[in-house]
């Protein structure tokens, strides 16, 4: 018997992903298309997706905005990165997530272009939602709870880039 390739092959990417969140704590969530060639076909997730040669992440997170949703990316602040060691391929991959400021009137006019559902979900909602990317869901987590979050003893604080 011989091992033949995967049908949908997923490639490892480094990748960002915006917590659109509006000023009453609604995150702006999408629904995933069903297609089995996707990362999370058909689960809930963060809007953003991979970095493409030669962009920075904010390059790549105001190109995904644009594409998925029609969304002109003003002011981002990177809330944290997360670092994937993946032995079993010999890669290393990281998951950067911005801190986006969105009105709710401004979600009106976007246009999903990208995905089966868009939603403004409320933030206890979205953390108990059954279908969610595990790196996203994690995300808003940390977000929701931040100011329990406490550094480890001894670490140092690390500043990343702002829009």
């Amino acid at each position: 018997m011989t091992d033949s390739p995967p049908r949908h092959p997923l490639t490892l990417d480094n990748a960002v992903g915006a917590i659109l969140v509006t000023p009453d704590g609604r995150f702006l969530m999408q629904q995933r298309d069903a297609i089995p060639e996707i990362w999370y076909p058909g689960a809930w997730g963060l809007f953003g997706g991979g970095i493409d040669p030669g962009e920075t992440e904010l390059e790549a997170l105001r190109r995904e905005l644009d594409e998925e949703i029609g969304f002109a990316l003003g002011t981002a602040s990177l809330f944290g990165r997360f670092h994937f060691e993946c032995s079993f391929v010999g890669a290393t991959v990281f998951r950067s997530f911005y801190e986006v400021p969105i009105e709710p009137q401004a979600v009106d006019g976007l246009q999903l272009r990208e995905g089966s559902a868009m939603a403004l979900i409320p933030a206890e909602r979205a953390l108990a939602l059954p279908d969610v990317i595990g790196y996203d869901q994690f995300a808003l987590y940390l977000y929701v709870h931040r100011q329990r979050v406490r550094p480890p003893p001894g670490a140092g604080s690390t500043a990343g880039p702002r829009l």
